[in-house]
């Protein structure tokens, strides 16, 4: 045979005849040393090889075969492989009857390979080859080429992502780059060199969310893609609160609110006057500011603002919806005061200053807390009642006025603490009381006997009573003077004093006030009387025949008549059953509370 030959094809053998071959090579000076192993074989075990050969590329380094027998037999299979058309076939593995497939793995990226399968008859010795040879360079498969790995996508600036990867790529492929928003599909976009490892995707929607990968491909092959790289929707949260109050007829205050935690370069607000007019910026704020004052405006004028807040580095802008504002002033609320009212509620008076109002926006602020909203009134209203606070604590209270164009700016500003949340452990007795008697110690008027007892059945003191009503009403004279019996040493000077200079106590005569005795319901109601025609609240007058219906009307001392009419008529004075009135009984505490409880809060 002729040099370099490695096959032979022996045609002259019969039937059911055994054979045995050996090789040696020679040349002009003889043959050598030795011939190669011996191998046997007979004609009458003639074997098919495999019907077919299905060849895969799995990736850059991995091929896949599968093969059958057209007997659906099973035999032993070598596989042969040749790299290239002008390669050199060799047996890469034998497998085990049974097996039809095989991963060849550990191969050269974008490489052509050739294979071909045939069944073992015994050791070195084998069927013909599936494909035969004029087939063999038909069925050659390359492997992928190198994937592109660790694609990263970044935002560069406002309209541009920044892609970048890494992989030994071939410089005689392209890369393909493909992109999908949303939860759309995935589409090429661009087709480049893959030699600077980046790429920028310019004019994308900022608000989309975007998902890139990318495969390097050739004439004829690809690889798998890489990674995917997905990047989010680049926005600035808009400004929130965003509002425009007229504070005069020339001028508007424009306030916004924004998180804090977003860094951004600063805010600018744009104003136009028509509705299809061009924007101007009127001004450029700092990120911090939260408010401006536009000045210089006409009145009866419609004007158009919004703002804008920025970030010069990716160069981004988010803006607010315009707000439409006829330059036609509301007058502010005044006057504004609050005054606490049964079960822990709190009443808000103000002053209407304004004729053309659609209603009254009540704010409210708790401790360091920033003021916000808890209700509106319709127009004319000039009282609010807020409740549910917590006890205790101090809130803030102001109060504008609106219309469909414009707020107003605020009226003052009131404070109030709200009440104390106590009670007494011995107010089973007196449920009629309850009320007052935690009222009055949540506002600090009223205490116990300890912390835990009021004692309300006890007999009230002269003193004790007058005590009780110059806290309530919040009396301050310098108490000047003396009684007999009432001495500067004494606890209660300074209240009897301040009630006496006042006019609201003369003493019993003599100099005499007798501060430790306890005092009578009609003597209660006639100090109660004096003391709010004193501080500017008379009640209004009542006949006295509105008593006529108590049995004991004539127990009423004549000194106290009148009093306990007026007192009686304005619910702070009530009988005891029985059309009962009682006015020279000795008041006890849970009494003396409720008729302080009834001028408080029922007047």
């Amino acid at each position: 045979m002729s040099t370099n030959s490695t096959s032979y094809s022996d045609s002259n053998v019969t039937s059911n005849s055994n054979y045995t071959y050996r090789v040696i090579p020679f040349n002009p000076f003889g043959k050598a040393c030795s011939y190669t192993n011996e191998v046997t074989s007979s004609t009458s075990l003639l074997i098919e090889p495999p019907a077919s050969l299905i060849v895969s590329s799995i990736s850059s380094r991995q091929i896949d075969l599968s093969w059958t027998y057209a007997d659906y037999s099973n035999h032993s299979t070598a596989i042969e492989r040749k790299r290239g058309k002008d390669g050199s076939w060799q047996i890469i593995d034998i497998l085990d009857t049974g097996f039809s497939s095989y991963s060849d793995q550990g191969l050269s990226s974008d490489t052509e390979y050739f294979y071909r399968v045939k069944a073992v008859i015994n050791e070195d010795v084998f069927s013909r080859p599936y494909p035969r040879d004029y087939l063999e360079n038909e069925n050659g498969v390359y492997t992928n080429l190198l994937t592109p790995r660790n694609l990263k996508a970044s935002w560069q600036s406002s309209g541009i992502v920044k892609l970048e990867w890494a992989g030994n790529l071939s410089f005689e492929s392209d890369l393909v780059i493909e992109r999908k928003a949303e939860n759309s599909n995935f589409v090429p976009i661009e087709t480049i060199e893959p030699h600077d490892m980046k790429w920028y995707d310019i004019g994308v929607e900022n608000d989309r969310n975007y998902t890139y990968r990318v495969k390097s491909v050739n004439s004829y092959n690809s690889s798998d893609y890489s990674n995917e790289a997905a990047i989010e929707a680049l926005t600035l949260p808009e400004p929130e609160n965003f509002k425009v109050v007229v504070s005069s007829d020339s001028e508007v205050i424009i306030e916004w609110d924004y998180e804090d935690e977003t860094e951004i370069s600063g805010f600018k607000v744009e104003m136009r006057v028509e509705s299809d007019g061009r924007w101007n910026e009127i001004v450029s704020l700092g990120d911090s500011v939260r408010s401006y004052t536009a000045k210089h405006l006409d009145p009866d004028t419609v004007y158009y603002f919004r703002l804008i807040s920025y970030e010069s580095t990716m160069n981004l802008k988010s803006y607010t919806q315009p707000i439409e504002v006829l330059i036609n002033t509301v007058k502010p609320p005044s006057d504004l005061v609050v005054t606490q009212i049964p079960n822990n509620q709190y009443l808000l008076e103000w002053k209407d200053n304004s004729d053309n109002e659609e209603g009254f926006i009540i704010e409210r602020r708790h401790g360091s807390k920033d003021f916000v909203e808890i209700g509106r009134v319709t127009e004319n209203t000039q009282s609010f009642i807020d409740s549910g606070l917590e006890f205790n604590s101090i809130y803030y209270y102001k109060v504008r006025a609106y219309n469909s164009n414009v707020q107003s700016t605020h009226s003052n500003t009131v404070s109030v603490r709200t009440l104390l949340q106590k009670t007494f452990s011995d107010l089973n007795t007196v449920p009629w009381a309850r009320t007052a008697i935690n009222s009055l110690l949540g506002m600090d008027i009223i205490s116990g006997r300890s912390e835990d007892i009021f004692a309300p059945d006890d007999r009230i003191t002269r003193a004790e009573f007058i005590s009780l009503v110059v806290n309530a009403f919040e009396l301050n004279k310098t108490p000047i003077g003396t009684f007999s019996d009432v001495r500067p040493e004494h606890w209660y000077y300074r209240n009897v004093m301040i009630a006496k200079n006042m006019g609201i106590v003369s003493g019993v005569g003599n100099n005499y006030f007798y501060p430790n005795e306890p005092i009578k319901r009609e003597d209660m109601a006639v100090i109660l009387a004096r003391t709010l025609r004193i501080t500017g609240s008379p009640l209004p007058h009542r006949d006295n025949s509105i008593l006529d219906k108590f049995s004991d009307r004539h127990l009423i001392s004549d000194y106290a008549l009148s009093s306990l009419a007026v007192t009686h008529g304005a619910g702070i004075i009530n009988g005891k059953g029985n059309n009962i009135l009682s006015p020279d009984d000795f008041a006890t505490r849970a009494e003396a509370a409720v008729m302080l409880y009834n001028v408080l809060f029922k007047l």
